[in-house]
């Protein structure tokens, strides 16, 4: 890791956990007598409030002063401590506190609004207010959702996922449950220490965060919140090392808001896998032996190719994972500091990976990478949505500009030399078969199908003429190896106990008999019901979720759902 990228990174970790603290005052923890009534504690209050920068400096002096983190920044930053950066956001007097405290400013901007409304309310108790779901906004029937639903205080899994009636929340041991979750937090926080790959090291604190603060709510002005400690401490994250990143060839001494607030410091990039639909459900998958472990694999790899991208886009303009906001179905979201050098980078990066997929997929698939520039007033002065529609209309252009065909040799120029030797896959039929008579690549997919119920971990890594792009291979296993070469591990089975890497929820189940994959036959014959043993599958999709006139084709299918479960 690079001079730049470490810096960068070391901010936006100290932006990660700046709010760190509200989880364990929740708890009821005690702070020790350094905090109480001292310099320590007149420094980090601001006019004797938000004593949760107390409990974020107090779990520096635990969890992160004897650390190799520490000495990271340390080294970097040697005129303020990381402690200070990062719990001191309320009270900020020294440029990379600064930094901290206008990332959180414009983090909270999303929900800004409703702050001002809550904070005219009368007083809530704190340590009982509950993160509410969103989609008690989202109805297809007006005025007919029950608001009164709310998250357990535990960690993420397959039974927390699913929130409660408020009532059942109202006896529980508040304090209690903040208790068991810092624990845990800070169990998990030792094992992924072990790792002094620093890079990873980021990944990993990612993942328990998201797994133990998910259904913490980050603001406790009212009686519930929508917005979680890991996703407002995740976004502060990202502005911290685009904001830091942006102004670090300037040398200031002092930053402010007002200072910065219409200046367009941000740029918000979106990839998307162009033909997804085809990709994966195309006819080559139906006639093929191998139809369920070329589907899995297929589905994966487009999982894969999207990480991929991602990660070598903030590779290459220096930034740390915190950045990609978000990845899930063949598209991400980045944020990254608005310089000229980041969007060549884009342009770059946009013409290999497309070039890769033009050569490897005859055109068949793209990935298109677009880009909106922004000010911090625009996430402030609730202008996101704009943002966001932008990055769509920008998309839709795309997709018809793919690939520069006037700098391409034709596609099928020598196409048909590769069938001189082997016949077609029997897969796809689109490339010449090597063994099992499929081609290289159906086999890939197969493979991919097959280990990714088979192995807990898969290792990402750099790699010289690598499968994807020339430059990353994967390897999967049942146990973390730790190598230089990584650049990320993820864990595949996030119900089994956390022993390090990225947790990724998928869906990789697969009915097993005796440890072995039963085949859809078995499935059949082992449904206990007394009415036929068919198996079928049901695949909907909907667009413009958000048209009415739509809803009648949504009553459909859930109508369908209903009749078939």
């Amino acid at each position: 890791m690079d001079d730049n990228t470490l810096k960068n990174t070391l901010v936006g970790l100290a932006a990660l956990l700046h709010d760190i603290g509200k989880a364990y005052q929740r708890s009821g923890k005690k702070l020790s007598s350094k905090y109480k009534n001292t310099e320590e504690w007149q420094i980090l209050l601001n006019k004797y409030s938000h004593y949760h920068s107390l409990h974020t400096a107090e779990f520096f002096d635990n969890q992160i002063e004897n650390s190799y983190i520490n000495k990271l920044w340390s080294e970097s930053f040697p005129e303020i401590s990381m402690q200070k950066a990062s719990a001191g956001h309320h009270n900020p007097q020294d440029y990379l506190t600064q930094i901290v405290a206008i990332s959180d400013q414009i983090a909270s901007g999303f929900d800004r609004e409703r702050y001002e409304i809550r904070s005219n309310k009368k007083p809530y108790d704190y340590r009982k207010v509950h993160l509410a779901p969103l989609l008690k906004h989202v109805s297809l029937q007006k005025d007919i959702v029950d608001k009164d639903y709310r998250y357990n205080l535990e960690e993420i899994s397959v039974n927390s996922i699913f929130p409660v009636h408020k009532n059942e929340l109202s006896n529980i041991k508040v304090e209690e449950k903040y208790e068991n979750l810092v624990n845990n937090f800070e169990k998990d926080l030792k094992k992924i220490f072990a790792n002094k790959k620093f890079d990873i090291f980021i990944s990993e604190i990612q993942t328990i965060f998201e797994k133990y603060f998910s259904f913490v709510p980050s603001s406790t002005l009212d009686e519930y919140d929508e917005i979680s400690l890991f996703d407002h401490s995740k976004t502060s994250a990202a502005f911290a090392a685009s904001t830091y990143d942006y102004f670090s060839k300037e040398n200031l001494d002092k930053l402010n808001y007002n200072q910065i607030k219409d200046k367009n410091l941000y740029m918000l990039i979106r990839g998307e896998f162009f033909g997804i639909q085809k990709f994966i459900f195309g006819d080559d998958t139906e006639n093929s032996q191998n139809t369920a472990k070329a589907l899995r694999g297929k589905s994966f790899y487009v999982s894969i190719l999207s990480q991929l991208t991602a990660y070598h886009i903030i590779k290459e303009i220096k930034l740390p994972s915190f950045n990609i906001m978000l990845n899930a179905a063949g598209m991400f979201v980045i944020l990254a500091p608005n310089k000229e050098t980041v969007k060549q980078k884009i342009k770059d990066i946009k013409a290999e990976i497309n070039d890769w997929l033009y050569d490897t997929f005859y055109g068949e698939v793209s990935f298109g990478i677009v880009n909106v520039e922004s000010s911090p007033k625009d996430y402030i002065d609730k202008r996101f949505e704009k943002l966001w529609l932008d990055l769509i209309s920008l998309m839709e252009h795309e997709k018809y500009a793919k690939f520069n065909l006037t700098k391409r040799k034709s596609l099928f120029e020598d196409y048909h030399k590769e069938f001189d030797v082997s016949g077609s896959c029997n897969t796809c039929g689109k490339r010449s078969a090597t063994n099992n008579n499929n081609c290289e690549m159906c086999n890939t997919f197969i493979d991919i199908g097959k280990q990714l119920v088979n192995n807990r971990y898969l290792h990402l890594y750099e790699k010289k003429k690598g499968e994807f792009f020339q430059r990353y291979s994967i390897k999967f296993s049942n146990e973390i190896q730790l190598s230089n070469e990584y650049i990320d591990v993820l864990d595949l089975e996030p119900l089994k106990s956390y022993e390090g890497g990225s947790i990724v929820y998928i869906n990789n189940y697969v009915p097993k008999n005796n440890y072995e994959i039963m085949s859809f036959e078995e499935i059949v014959e082992n449904n206990n019901s007394e009415r036929k043993k068919p198996l079928g599958i049901l695949k909907a999709d909907v667009d413009n979720l958000v048209s009415p006139e739509k809803l009648d084709n949504y009553l459909i299918i859930l109508e369908l759902t209903k009749e078939i479960c």
